[in-house]
């Protein structure tokens, strides 16, 4: 249970000691002792009501046109559960920022956390992000998580069977079953077209039921992809499990029109169709078993590699990925770009719609090996480069003709605890946009500041509110009721409010929403200095 606290409002002096901890709501709270603790809680650098490591401070490099409203997401990516940086300051967890950088959530004690994003099961909306088990290398052994509204966890999936990595990608589907795309090694006799066995790294797809955590199905690579089809060096590969063969290695899943899945594979360098049924192969776009006539030069089809898509409509392909293209800015050959490719199956054509131009400074010229690309609901692209050049979060968001809107990158990400990669490269660090209501149930965290007069207070996770009301009682009169004293609008993720001075021996913050409705009350705090408590025993009135 979430600890609550009193606040001093005045005239009060004595010890200023306080702690952080883990609060089951998320995030780090003040943790205090006696009401004189509650002066001065340790916080963070930018934050006197946020205990945990300083959030990372968003960089924009380009924009021209209000972008899509929807909320930023992050996951930390390659980050061990309880460590810390030289720093000494706290590892955090996944977080949530609106466009101009303002902190909206984040919390701790997630340990490794990647493929953060918001997905829906009918007319629910959940949070989902992979959190691998501690002290397991490359975050195997974990379990992806849905936080609902409130950000309480609503459940665990895990993959079934054996997996000797993290997985890749989760997405949640309408028929309320969990698609799983994930790696395995293992031995298989197709090392070299069928003439001679070894080990792979496999690509799994698997689909598990949500209600039952039963597998519904299983599709592997290995069955349906030679491994001598392969785009990358398999010579003295396989002979041991430890040289298995990264073959295939997938990036990324959709369903298209059909419901069929639409996977990305790196090594493969392609995209490919797979029938949900019965996990035949449908066409394959790119790599050595493309299977269209291009229509456009070769610049639909070719790429060097691919790490992440999007179905969009009944032909139209979103795919992030390095490929060859014409010369621009100074930049020419393999580059990661994203390509909107129209797919005619029943012409077996393809063509390339358009190029979506990649910011300079942004894309690496080997690829991106975490990136991502969503088609957002005001019909905007949205990509999140994961570039490992970078070691930054960053992104670029395009309108549905081309047109770049905004690109930014978190600039903090590359020495803040809570974005650090030990590994040295991108480390998962992706940006998603989704859009998102946080309604937690926890009760806001304040701190409170009399040489200032004032009062912080925010609501991690909240994304209502829009002003805070500081109500204080009468003192002429011990009946209860609390007054309004002071409106102040929300500032961000924290709000300073005056106290004013002639303020009551006890008060309470109210947070209310757009239409004035009241979201949440903090507990009734008061003066250390108050004599006569009796009136806490008498209903609050409005």
């Amino acid at each position: 249970m979430l600890l609550r606290f009193a606040i001093l409002v005045a005239g009060v002096s004595g010890a200023l000691r306080t702690e952080c901890d883990v609060s089951t709501n998320g995030g780090k709270v003040p943790l205090v002792s006696r009401i004189s603790d509650l002066l001065s809680p340790r916080p963070s650098s930018q934050y006197k009501t946020y205990c945990g490591a300083t959030p990372p401070e968003l960089e924009t490099w380009h924009s021209e046109e209000p972008c899509d409203e929807g909320l930023l997401f992050v996951a930390p990516g390659e980050v061990a559960r309880g460590t810390t940086t030289d720093e000494g300051a706290d590892v955090e967890g996944p977080a949530i920022f609106r466009t101009n950088g303002e902190l909206v959530w984040t919390q701790s004690g997630w340990g490794r956390t990647r493929d953060l994003r918001v997905q829906a099961v009918g007319d629910r909306s959940y949070m989902t992000f992979w959190r691998g088990a501690s002290g397991v290398d490359d975050g195997a052994g974990g379990s992806y998580v849905l936080l609902d509204q409130s950000y309480e966890m609503v459940k665990e999936i895990r993959p079934i069977g054996e997996i000797s990595s993290r997985p890749v990608e989760l997405k949640l589907t309408d028929n309320g079953t969990a698609i799983i795309v994930m790696h395995n090694i293992t031995q298989t006799d197709r090392l070299f077209g069928g003439f001679q066995s070894g080990w792979i790294n496999d690509a799994i797809i698997q689909e598990v039921d949500l209600t039952t955590n039963k597998l519904v199905s299983e599709w592997r690579a290995s069955q349906h992809f030679d491994v001598i089809m392969s785009q990358v060096e398999i010579e003295n590969q396989g002979r041991t499990r430890e040289t298995a063969v990264d073959f295939f290695r997938a990036t990324s899943i959709d369903l298209d029109h059909h419901g069929n899945y639409v996977i990305s594979s790196r090594n493969m360098c392609n995209a490919a169709a797979v029938r949900r049924s019965d996990g035949e192969v449908l066409w394959v776009l790119g790599g050595a078993l493309n299977s269209f006539v291009d229509g456009s030069a070769g610049q639909a089809a070719a790429m060097v590699s691919s790490q992440g898509i999007a179905w969009h409509g009944d032909s139209i392909l979103l795919l992030l990925g390095g490929g060859h293209l014409p010369e621009v800015e100074g930049r020419a050959g393999r580059r990661t770009h994203v390509r909107a490719i129209h797919i005619d199956t029943a012409a077996n054509t393809t063509a390339l719609i358009r190029t979506y131009n990649t910011p300079v400074g942004v894309a690496a010229s080997r690829g991106s090996p975490q990136g991502s690309v969503q088609r957002l609901g005001s019909g905007n692209v949205f990509v999140g480069w994961g570039d490992s050049n970078l070691s930054a979060a960053a992104y670029t968001e395009y309108s549905p003709q081309g047109q770049m809107l905004c690109s930014a990158r978190f600039r903090e990400a590359a020495r803040s605890a809570k974005f650090r990669n030990p590994t040295g490269g991108g480390g998962g660090r992706v940006v998603s946009k989704h859009a998102w209501t946080g309604a937690p149930t926890a009760r806001p965290v304040m701190a409170v500041r009399p040489q200032e007069g004032a009062l912080y207070v925010s609501w991690n996770g909240d994304t209502r509110t829009t002003a805070w009301l500081l109500r204080s009682n009468n003192t002429e009169r011990r009946d209860g009721s609390l007054g309004a004293r002071r409106v102040a609008a929300r500032t961000g993720f924290e709000t300073r409010i005056p106290i004013p001075r002639d303020v009551g021996e006890v008060i309470e913050v109210v947070a209310v929403d757009a239409q004035g409705k009241t979201l949440v009350r903090s507990e009734l705090i008061w003066s250390e200095g108050a004599s006569d408590r009796k009136y806490l025993s008498t209903p609050i009135h409005s």
